[in-house]
């Protein structure tokens, strides 16, 4: 999918009285893309965007729930990267701690709200997982290289919400979650 930018540079350019062939030459994009944007428009739902990928980056709306979902990350979640760069965001939960699935699934839907989230259930405990391109933006400690370099932090990562909410993030991580189930993280 081409960026809203890119589409619509691209039916300016058929507004001026380019032919569809002469703007797909210029673009790159394929002839049939741009007519298909020509006759059905622009798409209802805008691209998701977060608040770390802005021109401008900013804290995330709710900073408390962001503090607690990185405690929960960092205490037992993984985030995985698949062939498109949709990144999928996993927290094992510990089925004998009521409560806590709910709690994370709260947090999710609070940091990305337009965002999908979901239950696998695993041996002793639950996967809570959501999928974005953005999952990366919000924990840039994620990825190759050391997570303790303090140069490797974006100038507005985790630093800006967690001295906000530090009891959030501080009592997330020191829940047992599925590490402490009698299985380990989802039976692995």
């Amino acid at each position: 999918m081409y960026a809203r930018a890119v589409r619509t540079h691209a039916l300016a350019l058929v507004d001026q009285g380019r032919s569809i062939n002469s703007v797909s030459k210029q673009t790159g994009i394929s002839r049939s893309s741009i007519r298909g944007w020509r006759e059905r428009g622009e798409p209802v739902r805008a691209a998701a965007t977060c608040c770390r990928c802005q021109d401008l980056p900013t804290a995330p709306a709710d900073p408390a729930a962001y503090s607690y979902l990185l405690g929960l990350y960092l205490g037992d979640g993984c985030l995985s990267r698949s062939a498109k760069g949709v990144h999928a965001l996993r927290i094992a939960c510990a089925d004998a701690w009521p409560g806590l699935q709910d709690a994370c699934e709260a947090a999710l839907r609070a940091v990305l709200p337009q965002n999908s989230v979901w239950r696998t259930p695993c041996a002793g405990c639950t996967a809570v997982s959501s999928s974005s391109k953005h999952w990366a933006c919000l924990f840039p400690q994620h990825g190759p290289g050391k997570k303790h370099d303090p140069r490797s932090a974006s100038p507005t990562g985790n630093r800006t919400s967690s001295p906000n909410s530090p009891g959030n993030s501080c009592a997330a991580s020191s829940i047992p979650t599925a590490a402490a189930s009698p299985t380990g993280p989802c039976g692995r």
